[in-house]
């Protein structure tokens, strides 16, 4: 790949000069109104049990004093960005009300009902623009939870942290509960192993989620990232999500193990992955998973649908530096290294997505059938009939018992006038 000076002197072939591109990518175009081929706001029928992951990261000198993430690994904005791709609002700031508001705008017209915002730590960058967030989702009715990455340290401050998000966040309309009026936590990287920085053990994930739970202000949904459901249990996770998707072939078995645990399954469904320009300077080994003009989405939302998700997290809103996102970006900027969504329009991944989630809803509906579309002679089974099984019930209304972690229950055991 070409050095940024050699790029730099290269002319869109979109036609605009080189002083009004940098002047377009340095400012983006969220004042621009912008064709909308999908419809106006829909503030009844988004759909709650979609999540897709957020990420306020991006910064810009004119919002805030400096370029954030647009330059990581050593790329130079306003032209020269650490993506595969080039937004469409230009390099934008996640500080900026324009575009904040324009992408809950697009969420509402895709139907997602719930944005799962990256979390790195207390009043760390991506915090300070959650206010904003909040408020703007609110008026589009999109509501918000937060995935918990992991940030230096998060073994310290993981309980400080959720109870401060509760306390910060969690009366805002805005604020993401289930049906039973629990707060959710995506918690990424939970499961990684022994010789990796983040790693936690499930032990100590046991523990600091049942401190948690102790407090009803704090007992929340917390959904670790793995398809193990060994660790899962032992970690005292209420359920799973995959984020990526090198478990796709398994998912329906996956799905169905986790189901029968009566905990929460969520496979994540993305566009396609790259990261070629992200490292085109530090020589780190790529990956490009293409999008196949939309098939690859179309093929992993069908994975996800026939593995009968509780929640359908969708990967990624605006993740560029990996080439996961669905936002629009611009076309003709093939000669600066960029690549776009043709043949297909630059709205086409929030078209598919809307077009996903309504295929998802008429699923789930055709799997509900009413006493009068029975057959006059079906008889409904006794639940304590011999061969019959209970409903499942949903883990998302469920209210989880806190139970001591095993070692302070075996420790407490051999303790006289002690109960379990």
């Amino acid at each position: 790949m070409d050095k940024p000076e050699d790029r730099a002197g290269r002319k869109p072939s979109n036609g605009l000069s080189r002083r009004d591109f940098l002047q377009l990518t340095t400012f983006g175009i969220a004042g621009v109104a912008l064709h909308n081929p999908i419809g106006a706001i829909d503030r009844s029928r988004l759909d709650r049990n979609v999540h897709i992951f957020y990420y306020p990261w991006y910064g810009n000198p004119k919002f805030n004093g400096r370029w954030c993430h647009w330059n990581f690994k050593g790329h130079r904005p306003a032209a020269d960005l650490s993506s595969d791709y080039f937004p469409l609002l230009g390099a934008y700031s996640s500080s900026d009300p324009a575009v904040v508001r324009q992408h809950m705008r697009w969420m509402n017209q895709a139907r997602i009902g719930v944005l799962t915002l990256s979390f790195w730590g207390r009043h760390c960058f991506e915090d300070l623009n959650t206010p904003l967030i909040l408020d703007t989702a609110h008026r589009f009715n999109v509501k918000v939870n937060f995935h918990i990455e992991p940030y230096a340290h998060r073994r310290q401050f993981f309980i400080d942290d959720i109870l401060y998000l509760l306390d910060e966040y969690g009366h805002h309309p805005a604020f993401y509960r289930t049906e039973g009026q629990k707060p959710l936590f995506y918690i990424f990287k939970s499961t990684v192993g022994k010789g990796d920085r983040d790693y936690i053990s499930d032990e100590e994930w046991n523990f600091m989620l049942y401190r948690l739970r102790l407090d009803s202000r704090s007992d929340c949904i917390f959904l670790g990232q793995t398809t193990n459901l060994a660790r899962c249990q032992r970690s005292g996770f209420d359920g799973v999500y995959t984020y990526s998707v090198e478990t796709v072939s398994q998912w329906e078995e996956i799905g169905a193990r986790f189901r029968s645990a009566g905990l929460i399954w969520s496979p994540s469904i993305w566009p396609g992955y790259i990261d070629s320009r992200q490292k085109a300077y530090t020589g780190e080994k790529t990956i490009h998973i293409p999008r196949e003009d939309g098939k690859t989405y179309d093929r992993l939302a069908e994975a996800a649908i026939s593995s009968q998700p509780d929640i359908l997290t969708i990967t990624s809103f605006n993740e560029f530096h990996e080439g996961t996102q669905i936002e629009p970006v611009m076309r003709f900027l093939e000669p600066m290294g960029y690549l776009n969504y043709y043949p297909q329009s630059a709205f086409y991944y929030i078209q598919a997505t809307r077009r996903i989630i309504q295929h998802w809803q008429e699923v789930k509906n055709k799997k509900i059938t009413t006493p009068s579309k029975l057959p006059s002679s079906y008889n409904s089974p006794s639940i304590n009939a011999p061969g019959t099984k209970p409903p499942r019930k949903n883990p998302l209304l469920q209210r989880r018992k806190a139970k001591p972690p095993l070692r302070m229950r075996q420790r407490r055991s051999h303790t006289r006038g002690v109960r379990y």
